[in-house]
């Protein structure tokens, strides 16, 4: 019977100390880590890194830098998505160009065509000026760096053609953004077509 009571007496003793100090402590930390959290404290990244100093301890915690690696990654996101945004936009006016590059070497085809075969009456200069009027408008309302591109692409008479039906201020936004050769050359041409 003195094991009985002995084994009575050891779970009594266990029962207090589990009663009387585990439960109660349990208690107070969960209050005490409301209380922090409520007062603004980060009461966990506080605890993993008191816990990252501990030995033993340090290899069961892991302080998160996803806060920091995903601020970073959203971070990159956004200046991939504003590069993609960008190479998008610059994509689209090199096709706006590519057109507008067709369709003046198609105006130049059907020029050349016409002087070839001699075709070219009072009805086709018409047509002619038309076209060179019609492709000024387009140069007009476009931006002087690309028309300044597509300018250095053309043929020097079709070039004189529709800048004499520029006004002097676009001709001289197009001209400032031309290389300098290229400008001096042009605007040569231009003043001997006078």
């Amino acid at each position: 019977m003195a094991t009985q009571k002995e084994q009575q007496h050891k779970m009594n003793s266990f029962l207090w100390f589990l009663f009387v100090i585990i439960i109660p402590l349990i208690v107070a930390v969960v209050l005490a880590v409301i209380i922090f959290t409520a007062a603004g404290v980060d009461v966990v990244g506080w605890a993993k890194g008191v816990g990252e100093n501990i030995p033993g301890i340090s290899q069961l915690v892991s302080v998160d830098d996803t806060e920091e690696g995903s601020e970073d990654v959203d971070k990159l996101r956004t200046q991939l998505a504003e590069k993609e945004a960008e190479i998008d936009t610059l994509n689209r006016d090199i096709q706006a160009l590519e057109a507008t590059i067709e369709e003046l070497e198609q105006e130049i085809l059907k020029l050349e065509n016409s002087a070839e075969t001699g075709e070219e009456t009072d009805g086709t200069e018409e047509s002619k000026d038309n076209n060179v009027k019609t492709m000024a408008k387009s140069f007009k309302n476009m931006d002087p760096e690309q028309a300044a591109l597509i300018f250095a692409q053309l043929e020097s008479d079709l070039a004189i053609s529709i800048m004499k039906t520029l006004s002097s201020d676009v001709r001289g936004a197009i001209l400032e953004e031309m290389d300098a050769e290229s400008a001096a050359t042009l605007t040569q041409q231009f003043v001997d077509s006078q």
